[in-house]
Parts: structure tokens; C-alpha cells; sequence
């Protein structure tokens, strides 16, 4: 009997029938669902489910370094933040997601640019790859040739939600797998090109208008990523500007569930205060 507030997550396609039978006998027990984007909020809707509310990530209030634009630019930099889940799926389908990701960095710094390797869901102290991209981006960088290894800067550590803002930050273009890696980027500023598994990158990519620069796995192909890596490179200055413009409504809509929890805690309660993340 404790109210529930279930946050800005991306929910559905409820195709299967427990699975929709399991969404209708929980999700209405919730004091108030928050949805996290256009398609996620009509999977909802579909089912008939309520309260609901239109929402955007929480990860958005997070409080960072200045976006690009204000930071003293790396030109050329470019940032790749892979992920385990994108691994398995990619090997699943026969890739070799690996090799593959240390092809299209060798791609880059031999077309005279510098890298960042950065694992953005880092457990330093562990080899479990759950939640833990670290030994993934430590296979990609030991399987670089020499002269590229030494053009490629690697975080081979465990970073903080703001230190990996600000690294992000930094970058002139950042290419990831990582869903909040993703959100990083968006909220810094820094054209960011995606290659995703679900309709949760899409949908957040779409409130900044940045939605042709998703590449749904099951299309991934070398050839595709370095296309639309070079059309998001030549337009990276327009893209930097949408995604400014577009961050104050993003964000704005994102904290409205902190007005949401407070009034679910009672008429007059102050908003919950932000910590270090959300």
C-alpha cells in the first residue's frame, strides 16, 4: 500500500499476451506512470492504462559541466561509448561486434581523427560484464593495431555520472550503444549518432529532432555507420545548435515528475531535491 511512481521508462510493444496481461493487472496500481517518449507513451495509451503522463529520462536533470559549445573544443575528437547488450545482440546475428567496433575506429583515426574509448556503465571492480562495459571497451582497445591504440585514448576506469558528462562534453561528435551515454550526449550538446536496440533511442531522439541519426541493429552494417557518421560530422554545427535549443523543454518536461512525486507525497510538499544524478 505504498504509493508507487513509476519514472520516465521506456515500456512496451505489449505483443504477447502475458505480457499484456501482466502490464494490465500492475501497471494500474501505480500511483502515476510517466512515459518516456512518443512511442512508448502510445504502447501505454493502447492498453487503456492510467494516470499516465508524458515525461522525458530524469537523467536530464542532471547538473554538468558546460555544454560544448561553452567548453574549449577538442577538434576532431570523437567519442565512442560501446555497450555489452549491443555486443551479445550483434554476435547473436553472427557479427563480431569486437572487430567491428575496432574497425570503424580505425576508420576514424586513420581519416585524421582522434578517439575516446569510454565505458559509460563501468564496474571497475569486477569482470562481470552485467552493467559493465569495461571489459568489452578493454577487448576493442587490445585489438587495435598499434598506431591506432596509441591515437585512441582509453578511460580504463570507472567514471562518475558528471565526469563522464564532461568528457562527453568535450567531444566534437560521440557515437555510442549505451542508452544514458546517449543521453549524455544529447544533454551536453554533442551531436550524437546511435546504434540501438529498441524504440527507446528513437524516442528520445525524436524530442530533439535528432531521430535520423539512429541506427536500429538489425540494419547495422559498416558501410551505415560510416555513412551516417559523416553526415552527422559535416552537419555537427547545425546538430549542436538543435540540440541546444531544444534542452530547456526537454529538461523542463523531465523535472515535472519531481513536481509529480511531490504531490503524490502531499498537497504543499517541497520537490525532491537533486543529489548527484537525479
Amino acid at each position: 500500500r505504498v504509493p508507487v511512481v513509476k519514472c520516465a521508462q521506456a515500456m512496451g510493444p505489449f505483443r504477447s499476451r502475458v505480457n499484456r496481461l501482466a502490464a494490465r493487472a500492475i501497471l494500474p496500481r501505480m500511483r502515476l506512470i510517466v512515459s518516456r517518449g512518443r512511442i512508448t507513451h502510445g504502447h501505454v495509451e493502447a492498453l487503456g492504462i492510467r494516470p499516465l503522463q508524458r515525461g522525458a529520462d530524469l537523467a536530464f536533470t542532471l547538473e554538468h559541466a558546460p555544454h560544448r559549445a561553452e567548453a574549449t573544443p577538442n577538434e576532431g575528437l570523437v567519442g565512442c561509448a560501446p555497450s555489452v547488450v549491443m555486443h551479445k545482440k550483434i554476435d547473436a546475428a553472427g557479427g563480431d561486434y569486437v572487430a567491428e567496433m575496432a574497425q570503424f575506429i580505425t576508420y576514424l583515426v586513420e581519416s585524421g581523427r582522434q578517439v575516446v574509448l569510454l565505458p559509460h556503465s563501468a564496474r571497475a571492480h569486477t569482470s562481470a560484464s552485467h552493467n559493465n562495459d569495461l571489459p568489452l571497451c578493454r577487448s576493442i582497445h587490445a585489438a587495435l593495431a598499434p598506431h591506432v591504440r596509441t591515437a585512441t585514448r582509453f578511460s580504463n576506469m570507472e567514471l562518475s555520472a558528471r565526469e563522464l558528462r564532461t568528457v562527453i562534453a568535450g567531444c566534437d561528435v560521440f557515437v555510442t550503444s549505451r542508452f544514458h551515454a546517449m543521453v549524455s550526449g544529447l544533454a551536453t550538446g554533442t551531436p550524437t549518432l546511435v546504434l540501438g536496440w529498441s524504440h527507446k533511442y528513437v524516442e528520445v531522439l525524436e524530442m530533439f529532432g535528432a531521430e535520423d541519426f539512429a541506427i536500429a541493429h538489425g540494419d547495422y552494417s559498416q558501410e551505415c555507420l560510416r555513412s551516417r557518421f559523416t553526415s552527422l560530422w559535416q552537419n555537427r554545427e547545425a546538430m549542436a545548435a538543435r540540440l541546444r535549443e531544444a534542452l530547456p523543454g526537454v529538461r523542463a518536461v523531465a523535472e515535472q515528475q519531481l513536481d509529480a512525486i511531490a504531490q503524490v507525497l502531499g498537497a504543499g510538499a517541497a520537490r525532491p531535491q537533486r543529489t548527484d544524478g537525479v
